[in-house]
């Protein structure tokens, strides 16, 4: 006989043991655990803080800003080849200046500067995917040229190549 609960708590895939009286609230967002009883107690918040709510608020107006160039998601948005690439390249610059593109990448280099963090990474991308509007160019150069050359490069390829690459520029 399969275990009671099913639950599969939806960011870690994690299912409980069979004996484990835990479960995923998706109308609270919240692992729970259960005595057995009417009482059931919170384990873990598994919920995006109100502390988040600003950043979604500042995604939201970069779109209003920035409708003239937005670039939809998905294929080819129309045009010659050479508007397209313009307006791309339009694009990825007010990304990359907004710190929605190289948001982790140091201010030296060209990127926004920003620390390591998971839940605004993953607001940030709910949020576009919600509007329908590219999160910019995402290519080699981009994913592993430049992490490698922020770990093995030396500072002169550093200052004259992260720069350019992360808009899309070479």
């Amino acid at each position: 006989m399969p275990p009671v609960n099913q639950s599969v708590h939806p960011m870690t895939g994690a299912r409980p043991a069979p004996s484990d009286k835990t479960a995923y609230s998706e109308r609270s967002g919240a692992l729970t655990q259960s005595s057995g009883h009417d009482k059931v107690t919170p384990i873990m918040d598994t919920t995006i803080g109100a502390q988040y709510d600003e950043l979604r608020r500042e995604v939201r107006s970069f779109f209003t800003t920035n409708e003239d160039v937005a670039v939809p998601a998905g294929p080819g948005f129309g045009g010659d080849a050479s508007e397209v690439r313009a307006r791309t390249l339009e694009w990825q610059k007010r990304l990359v200046e907004a710190g929605y593109a190289g948001r982790e990448i140091p201010r030296r280099y060209g990127g926004a500067g920003h620390e390591a963090d998971a839940l605004a990474s993953l607001v940030i991308e709910e949020e576009f995917q919600s509007a329908g509007i590219s999160l910019g160019m995402e290519n080699q150069g981009i994913s592993m040229f430049v992490p490698t050359l922020l770990h093995y490069g030396r500072e002169d390829q550093k200052q004259d190549l992260i720069r350019p690459t992360i808009r899309g520029e070479m």
